[in-house]
């Protein structure tokens, strides 16, 4: 909880504080940003006018204009971040919050429920966190959101929050503000706040209210796209021959201002739970005007109290401290420039070395002839009339080697600060090295970055949790889920939000830790295969799973898989005090005299199944007498209730009992073949 004395204050005092604290070095910040965007674009002959307060084009003054070569190594930079970060292949483990067997199933459908969201509409959401952590790599900070999108107009707190969707997008931190309050993290911003400009005619529909005051505000940086183009339009020698079409194509003007479509500025404000108001606060305002004031935040409070701002802060760089993120393309900035400045000389050189300087004296001309099919120019001059004296012809020095080298320097240190220094990353693998060679590679080259990436994991995994937080409000009716088993087959299967029972706590963890290369993955498995893995005579089916669980291939599926599973969901049964729901045997007793029942042909009690299950006698009795055995043995055996110990041990007997029987008829059946003088792998009496 954060102190009673914010409660009181008038909203409009707190979009003031949200807002407008820090603006000076906020107007710096964004200078910055706007820089490293324009790098990465290629936009690289750039210079900040102090004079004029804003970019414009470095111009030689005097002479022919200098070329601008564009290496663009931040571009190649950015791509390895997204690399580095990207190429995992991870799953959502959703943990349940008790051992209950109906939680434990509901935790199960998290993870699916999350995994069918990154998979639907085109996987749009991986497409978001894509763009979050481009954004992070240009401005050191990016930003996912996720939150309940009410549809047609709705709002949350508008007509109650029944029904809806969720949606996930990256948020551009130039629409982001939290304030200069203490707190180097977004959970200790006391609030956070995001604006951008909508059309006003939406937003007097949407929330059937006039706006009024100033409608229009262009001042830079809210509109992100309107103020990019318009530098872009200013500092690009071939971009911004034509301008004044590009802003008309946009519906701008050359100064950046809307030319027919009347924008205000729109702002939600997210404010964390008060004692005032205990699930915290949810306020919209445009035109000055408040358009809603919801007691709750958009992501529903926990009974336990934790909270979530639907905005998910992703920092690479930390600043000790600080909240905004250093971006890693700001230290790039200066041996980026170096190479363009090297390559600018090049070309320069290269001119004076393919035209040759020639000095001479007075009256001296040239004249093109035509030789061998060539034009080739001749120097004409007149010995008596300069006194004897030649023209001189003096070829360009190519510059040294040094230039080259200094150039080579600075190329890899853009390598060494992506943690890419063999271009592994980036797709360009060592020549004549193996897959496994190269996947070492890799992984060397993320080894010193790993707590940079993990952090962004853990970001999509808060990011994760407050979807299923989403889901479990906002799910009310049925919806479909598209899910894919191991075995690659596609199934369907129907739920709602009540479905998860508040079984949130995600964990974002690799789904193999199999090589990433194909190369890798075949060579992985030839040897596996050549060491006998596979071969059950060499390799038991258990230790198999056991080796490939601990080589991180989880991938790995056999034909017990399915058995192994159902004894071990038996299990959890017995651990639940759900054993009623276990198969289990007696004998039969006569109702009349409670005599047990004898089989007239044998003599034998009659068994019949006290607890019934119809699938138990298609159950691989091998495997699950010993996934039983392994937990009967176990210490969280010797906690259960005495009544499911008994048929815990009952349920193993009969697996054990089904076993021995199947040996005893084996026996008798090598007997009876041994009487007929018959041995295995010989031909059956009619049989050729």
């Amino acid at each position: 909880m954060f102190g009673k004395d914010r409660d009181d204050k008038p909203i409009i005092q707190i979009e003031a504080n949200v807002f407008n604290s820090g603006a000076g070095s906020r107007e710096i910040r964004e200078r910055i940003w706007y820089r490293n965007i324009l790098y990465y674009m290629g936009e690289q002959w750039i210079e900040w006018s102090k004079e004029q307060r804003r970019f414009e084009a470095k111009w030689q003054y005097g002479g022919e204009q200098d070329p601008r070569p564009v290496s663009n190594y931040i571009l190649d930079y950015n791509r390895s971040v997204k690399a580095l970060i990207l190429n995992k292949d991870l799953v959502y483990n959703v943990w349940p919050n008790s051992n209950d067997h109906d939680d434990m199933q509901a935790a199960e459908l998290g993870g699916l429920v999350l995994k069918d969201m990154d998979t639907r509409d085109g996987s749009v959401i991986i497409d978001e966190q894509e763009a979050a952590i481009l954004w992070m790599s240009l401005t050191g900070t990016g930003f996912i959101r996720d939150y309940p999108n009410m549809g047609l107009g709705k709002w949350i707190g508008q007509t109650g929050l029944k029904t809806g969707d969720i949606a996930t997008e990256a948020i551009m931190p130039f629409n982001v503000f939290v304030g200069d309050t203490p707190g180097n993290t977004l959970r200790k911003k006391p609030s956070v706040g995001i604006q951008g400009l909508k059309d006003t005619e939406w937003i007097e529909d949407t929330f059937k209210m006039k706006i009024g005051g100033k409608k229009t505000d262009t001042q830079h940086g809210h509109d992100y796209q309107r103020s990019l183009m318009e530098i872009v339009g200013n500092v690009s020698e071939w971009k911004g021959s034509d301008v004044n079409s590009m802003f008309r194509g946009a519906g701008l003007t050359a100064s950046g201002a809307k030319s027919d479509v009347d924008m205000t500025l729109f702002r939600e404000i997210e404010i964390a739970p008060t004692i005032k108001y205990p699930e915290g606060r949810y306020i919209i305002r445009a035109g000055g005007k408040t358009l809603l004031d919801v007691p709750r935040m958009p992501i529903p409070v926990d009974k336990d109290g934790s909270w979530f701002y639907t905005i998910e802060d992703i920092r690479h760089n930390l600043i000790p401290g600080g909240f905004w993120g250093e971006a890693g393309t700001s230290s790039l900035i200066s041996p980026q420039n170096t190479i363009n400045k090297i390559d600018q000389d090049l070309i320069k050189n290269r001119d004076d070395v393919a035209k040759p300087t020639v000095t001479g004296p007075t009256g001296m001309s040239f004249k093109t002839v035509s030789r061998n099919g060539n034009s080739i120019k001749v120097v004409k001059y007149d010995p008596i009339a300069s006194g004897g004296v030649a023209p001189t012809i003096t070829r360009g020095t190519a510059l040294p080697a040094q230039v080259l080298n200094e150039r080579q320097i600075q190329r890899e240190v853009f390598q060494d600060s992506s943690g890419d220094p063999k271009g592994v990353l980036a797709g360009k693998a060592p020549s004549g090295s193996s897959g496994v060679m190269v996947d070492i590679l890799r992984e060397t080259a993320e080894a010193g970055h790993q707590p940079d990436v993990t952090r962004v994991f853990r970001a999509f995994q808060r990011s994760a949790r407050k979807r299923l937080v989403i889901a479990g409000e906002l799910f009310s009716e049925e919806r479909i889920l598209k899910i894919s088993g191991s075995d690659g087959k596609i199934g369907v299967k129907t739920f709602k939000g009540a479905d998860l029972r508040d079984n949130t706590d995600v964990r974002l963890e690799p789904a193999t830790g199999f090589s990433s290369t194909n190369a890798g993955k075949v060579s992985t498995i030839s040897g596996l295969i050549t060491a006998g893995l596979f071969n059950e005579q060499v390799v038991t089916v258990e230790n198999r799973e056991e080796i490939t669980r601990l080589m991180g291939l989880t991938g790995f599926s056999n034909k017990i898989s399915p058995d192994m599973a159902r004894a071990e969901s038996e299990n959890t049964l017995l651990s639940n005090s759900e054993a009623d729901k276990v198969y289990v045997e007696i004998a039969a007793v006569d109702p009349d005299t409670d005599e047990p029942l004898l089989d007239p042909d044998t003599g034998e009690p009659v068994i019949v199944p006290a607890i019934n299950d119809p699938l138990f006698e298609f159950d691989n009795h091998e495997v699950h007498f010993e996934a039983h055995r392994k937990f009967l043995i176990s210490p969280q055996f010797k906690d259960l209730e005495e009544k499911d110990q008994v048929i815990a041990l009952a349920h193993t007997s009969v697996h054990q009992k089904r076993i021995e029987l199947a040996q005893l008829a084996a026996q008798e059946q090598e007997v009876m073949l041994a009487a007929e003088g018959l041995t295995e792998g010989q031909p059956q009496p009619g049989t050729e």
